[in-house]
């Protein structure tokens, strides 16, 4: 019987990829998006968030996946530094 309950992917990321800042400096991260195959998906992201949590219907099979957090002005600053995927 397949699982009809969705994934979830859970993306935590550090300081690396934004330039020279000193350390225990928060990035000044507003949104979170994760491409999955050719599906994007956006979450807004505040200072005193710990993660950016993704619930999707997933496909089984192999996929490509980038993520990427962005600034208030949608720039770009690094990706994730570990995307952990769980089934529900």
């Amino acid at each position: 019987m397949p699982n009809t309950k969705p994934n979830v992917i859970l993306i935590i990321t550090d300081d690396q990829g934004y330039g020279e800042m000193g350390e225990g400096v928060a990035l000044p991260i507003a949104r979170a998006r994760l491409l999955v195959g050719d599906r994007m998906h956006t979450a807004a992201v505040t200072a005193e968030d710990e993660a950016a949590v993704f619930r999707l219907e997933l496909e089984a099979g192999p996929t490509l996946l980038h993520t990427w957090f962005d600034n208030e002005k949608n720039q770009p600053i690094c990706g994730a530094y570990y995307v952990g995927v769980e089934r529900q």
